[in-house]
């Protein structure tokens, strides 16, 4: 008993001992540390004439240690737990996880609302592309109606005034032929039948407000578009007959 009333053996047993309950709950560990250290002070301060008796700075120097211990380690046992403070680690690394996990996710959704917007503008784009060209096509298909419809208007205008234009030629020749027959009487009269009516209208130039015709190669020129003659020949000119270079007329126009 004796043996284990030594300080060498006391002090290191009872260091373990303060240190394992630590292990065992912080939370004990703290309350004995306030306990044992404010039970030191006491004891020092009523029980032990010793430390008493000491010179005023040196008890004050120990006592405000053997405070600051007590106080940082009794309160930090009783605050701080090993469990609590991992259980406060993992639900902060969980919680961070899940945040993580909802980054993730949003980014995510992200990505894909733009690649979805992409898409879609593409799609747009091709639309819009596809409506501009059925209209282009459309705005040629009206345009090519539309000049159709003028080139057959065109047409039937110019048929319109051939056929007027000829109707008044034909008119025009008619009356030409009857006063050439006319004049024609009266020079075969006049010349007591010794010239035929071929003779008389043979150097008769063309009259200066009519529309006459002939050919380059030919030697007269023809009051009617529709004469026999003509009907052999393929470059057909036309005019007034003051620009004819043609001064005999046709035989057959003016029977």
């Amino acid at each position: 008993m004796n043996f284990l009333k030594k300080k060498v053996f006391i002090i290191p047993v009872a260091i373990i001992i303060y240190i394992s309950l630590f292990f065992i709950s912080s939370k004990l560990g703290g309350a004995i540390t306030l306990i044992g250290g404010f039970g030191v002070l006491f004891y020092l301060f009523k029980k032990n004439d010793k430390f008493k008796s000491k010179h005023i700075l040196l008890k004050g120097i120990s006592t405000g240690l053997i405070a600051i211990f007590t106080l940082f380690i009794g309160f930090g046992g009783l605050i701080y737990d090993p469990k609590e403070a991992k259980e406060i680690q993992l639900a902060q690394e969980k919680l961070k996880a899940e945040k993580q996990v909802e980054e993730d996710k949003a980014k995510e959704k992200e990505t894909r609302a733009k690649e979805e917007k992409a898409k879609e503008d593409k799609e747009n784009e091709e639309k819009a592309k596809k409506a501009l060209e059925e209209s282009a096509k459309i705005a040629e298909n009206t345009k090519k109606e539309k000049e159709a419809e003028e080139a057959k208007k065109n047409i039937e205008s110019q048929s319109t005034k051939d056929t007027e234009k000829t109707t008044s030629t034909d008119n025009s020749n008619s009356n030409v032929s009857k006063s050439n027959n006319s004049n024609t009487a009266n020079t075969s009269n006049s010349s007591f039948g010794n010239s035929s009516a071929k003779d008389v209208t043979t150097n008769e130039p063309a009259k200066d407000n009519k529309i006459v015709y002939w050919v380059s190669k030919g030697k007269s020129y023809h009051c009617r578009s529709n004469c026999v003659a003509l009907s052999r020949s393929k470059n057909i000119l036309s005019g007034p007959a003051s620009s004819c270079p043609k001064t005999d007329p046709c035989n057959d126009c003016i029977k």
